[in-house]
């Protein structure tokens, strides 16, 4: 599992993440873990495409050898980190927004449970424990896996419904003070 407490973020991280939110500024899209095909890198490769315009995209972990050639095409558009130890986390997290995890195939995605430790609204697929640990359009949304069209417009939806997704970011921090 995952000790949840070490990756809660603290009550400036929250209000620093609300205000750029609300302020207009590009949402910052923030994913963890290997960047593979299994892991959703084709739905991510069209994400990027078509929203690159409105977001910053940050990806921290391993790239797998089939995803490097897509990785390539994605680096002017996205930033990849290679894989962190588990303690300098936290601080990838409080750089995010929003959470994506656009998975084909997982088990228990431990990466969502710190997502959602740190207040972070989540996108993901039912394949990898989204429907355990989201409240749908409380804290994040399922999303159809392989439909990278369902997370691109519910990224646009974030985007133009900023108060709304401020909003989520309160639900998310308070679920983890219950």
């Amino acid at each position: 599992g995952v000790n949840t407490a070490e990756f809660h973020s603290s009550p400036e991280v929250l209000r620093q993440r609300r205000e750029r939110i609300l302020s207009g500024s590009r949402l910052r899209i923030l994913s963890v873990g290997t960047f593979s095909f299994r892991k959703g890198a084709w739905d991510w490769a069209e994400i990027i495409r078509k929203t690159r315009d409105y977001f910053l995209f940050q990806f921290v972990g391993p790239v797998a050898k089939e995803a490097l050639p897509l990785m390539r095409e994605l680096e002017p558009f996205a930033s990849f980190v290679s894989k962190q130890p588990e303690r300098m986390l936290p601080g990838f997290y409080a750089w995010g927004d929003l959470f994506v995890l656009p998975t084909v195939e997982d088990g228990y995605a431990l990466v969502l449970a710190q997502a959602k430790a740190a207040g972070l609204p989540i996108l993901t697929t039912p394949n990898g424990a989204g429907r355990d640990l989201v409240e749908e359009g409380q804290s994040g949304w399922v999303l159809p896996a392989r439909d990278s069209k369902a997370f691109i417009d519910r990224l646009l939806w974030c985007h133009a419904h900023r108060p709304e997704t401020s909003k989520m970011v309160l639900n998310c921090s308070q679920c983890n003070q219950s």
